[in-house]
Parts: C-alpha cells; sequence; structure tokens
C-alpha cells in the first residue's frame, strides 16, 4: 500500500510541474500589437502676408499659412495677394512625408526709369522696401548702344529682387548634379529685347563667393560672375532671371535617428504614442538667409519640427516596448570653391520592441 501512494505522490507532482510550464490559457498569451500607417504627406506653406493658398483639387486656403494633405509625392500651390507678384511653387516630397515651405511675396518697384534714362546711364534699381523685405540690392545696368525692341516706348524699368520658392527632387545621389534658385529678379518691361549688347543684371547674395552660379530663366541659362557676395550675368531680353546655385553631391550617408523610447499601458482597444518630428534639414557654417542657405531651403524645404502621435491598437491589455526612429541623410556638397554639408530629415518609423500582458512595470506609462 505504501508503494502505490509513492507512486501516485510522484506522478500527481509531475502532473503538477506539467501543467505550470504549459501556456493552456489564451488569456496568458501576449497581446497583438497593430501599428497603422503614420499617414501620407503633409505640406505647410508659409507667406510673408495675408496671401491665397491654391492647390489643384483642393479647397483653397487664406491667411498667412496654409496646411495641405497630399495623397501624391508632388503638389503646386500657386501663392498671391493684392497688390503682390504671384509665385507657383513645385514641392517634391521624394523620402520626405513632410514639406515646409515659406514664400516672400513682394510688391512691384517703386523706382522705375524710362528708357531714355536708362540708356543714360542711370541704373535701375529696387527700391528701398524691397531692399528692406529682401535684403538683397539688385539693379541693372543697360548699354549706351542697346537697340530696344518688342516693348512700348512708354514702358519704365523696374527691377524686384526676391527669394523664390521652391522644393527640388529629394532621391538625390552622390555624384548627382544639382541646380536650386537661389535668388530671382523681376524685371520689367517682360518681354523686351535687347539687341547689340546684352544689359547686366546684378545682385548682392550674403554667402555667395565662391559658389558656382548660373543665370536661369526657364530653359534658358547664361553664365554668372561671382565676385565676393556679388552676382552679376549678362541677358538679352527681360523677364524673371533666377541666380541658380550649382552644386555636386560629394558624399551621401544615410542613418537612422532615435526620437523617442518608451512603454504603453495598452487596453482592449487604441493607445496612443506620441513624439516630434524633424522636418527640413539642419547646416552649420552656412549663413541664415544666403545663397547656400536659399539652396538649401528650396532644395529640402524649410526646419523644423512638429508634435504627432499614432494609435496603436491591441487585442488585449497589457503593455508595450516601443521606439521611435526618424531616417535621416547627410549630404556634402561641393559648388565651386566651397563645400557645406547639410543633415535632411525623412521618414518616421514606430516600432514595438516588446509586448506583454503584464501592467504591473508600466503603471505610469501612457506613450503620450
Amino acid at each position: 500500500m505504501r508503494k502505490i501512494n509513492f507512486l501516485f505522490g510522484v506522478l500527481a507532482v509531475a502532473a503538477t510541474g506539467l501543467l505550470s510550464s504549459c501556456d493552456w490559457s489564451d488569456n496568458d498569451e501576449d497581446p497583438n500589437v497593430i501599428v497603422p500607417s503614420l499617414g501620407g504627406n503633409t505640406l505647410v506653406v508659409n507667406a510673408n502676408v495675408n496671401a491665397s493658398f491654391k492647390v489643384e483639387g483642393q479647397t483653397p486656403q487664406n491667411g498667412t499659412t496654409a496646411t495641405f494633405a497630399v495623397s501624391g509625392d508632388k503638389a503646386i500651390v500657386e501663392v498671391s495677394a493684392a497688390g503682390y507678384l504671384t509665385q507657383n511653387v513645385e514641392v517634391n516630397f521624394g523620402e520626405n512625408t513632410m514639406m515646409n515651405v515659406d514664400v516672400q511675396l513682394v510688391k512691384a518697384s517703386t523706382n522705375a526709369k524710362t528708357q531714355e534714362e536708362a540708356k543714360n546711364g542711370t541704373l535701375v534699381e529696387n527700391d528701398e522696401a524691397n531692399q528692406d523685405a529682401t535684403d538683397i540690392e539688385a539693379s541693372i545696368s543697360v548699354p549706351a548702344n542697346v537697340e530696344i525692341s518688342n516693348v512700348e516706348a512708354t514702358a519704365l524699368f523696374s527691377v524686384v529682387a526676391f527669394t523664390p520658392a521652391a522644393v527640388g527632387a529629394q532621391n538625390v545621389n552622390q555624384g548627382a548634379e544639382v541646380s536650386v534658385p537661389a535668388l530671382s529678379l523681376n524685371c520689367e518691361p517682360s518681354g523686351a529685347k535687347f539687341d547689340g549688347a546684352p544689359v547686366t543684371l546684378t545682385a548682392t547674395a550674403a554667402d555667395a563667393a565662391g559658389c558656382l552660379v548660373a543665370c536661369v530663366n526657364g530653359g534658358e541659362s547664361v553664365n554668372a560672375t561671382v565676385n565676393g557676395n556679388s552676382v552679376s550675368a549678362k541677358v538679352t531680353h527681360f523677364s524673371v532671371w533666377s541666380f541658380v546655385l550649382k552644386a555636386t553631391v560629394e558624399n551621401v550617408q544615410s542613418g537612422e535617428d532615435v526620437i523617442k523610447k518608451g512603454s504603453v499601458l495598452l487596453s482592449n482597444g487604441k493607445s496612443t504614442i506620441s513624439y516630434t518630428q524633424k522636418f527640413g534639414f539642419e547646416a552649420s557654417d552656412v549663413q541664415n538667409g544666403g545663397l547656400i542657405s536659399n539652396f538649401l531651403v528650396n532644395q529640402f524645404g524649410k526646419a523644423g519640427s512638429i508634435n504627432k502621435s499614432v494609435e496603436i491598437s491591441a487585442d488585449k491589455a497589457g503593455s508595450a516596448d516601443y521606439t521611435v526612429k526618424q531616417n535621416v541623410k547627410t549630404y556634402t556638397f561641393k559648388s565651386g570653391d566651397r563645400r557645406f554639408i547639410a543633415k535632411v530629415y525623412g521618414k518616421v518609423t514606430v516600432t514595438i520592441d516588446r509586448k506583454t500582458t503584464d501592467t504591473s512595470g508600466h503603471s505610469g506609462g501612457t506613450g503620450k
């Protein structure tokens, strides 16, 4: 009898051990956590005055800033205001999900000259209000022997300087040649032609010294001369001419920045993870508002950050550890004798590192 009782005892202990080592209950399984897509592309457009913002297929907006949800990887926005020159901006998202664009609207010049004044050697310059608004001094020099055509004899000569708004192609690789407008001159009367001798356009541009620059109007390009912070070019007709900085991508390095690590309580529904996303670029040894800075802004968009969040879902209560990362690329550019580096911020990803039904160690965590 003793032997039988002993055997039953051994079997009971063994059975208890087997039951405790196996997960027989669905309630002990880790929660299933789903992280949804972080959404489409977002375009924020800012203007220096109250303006009208229009994107094809979307409701126009008014004010000094507008935000548009963009389903594709490109958008064209028209920014206009009464009494100001309209700007049309093509924005390419590429690998980025957030673009912030500044549009500088400027008024027509009040410092116009007659054709005879211009031909007699009077310099045509942008007015003081335009100089104050843009921190750019611009001028047109007309040679005395030039023949002017395609314009009324009473038409006045003027020039307005502005920083053009643009966002270049984002997927640039090592060795790529990148040309981006960094400074524009609106020369009036538009369409005027000069025979026998070209006119000279000149503008000051901080941080221009040593850069390689061309002067471009649509598909037409002429050489530009850089002398310190002065850039100039000779043109044979009037229109909007842009001084374009030309650079070569010497090196591209890809990586990730960890934005946030944390834990979040899970319920039988949705839980929120909040984070701060950077956009645009960071660059050192670049003068703010200068030619190189304008090149980078017009290539990668304005720099900044935005608070965002994502709602994750779980099929049962518990907790999860997560990591929020942002793609970054570091570009080294060379333009003429200048070399500069920009760190560019791209897409954000949220990953779940660990999940458990246990909430005891996460009683204070919400992910917010």
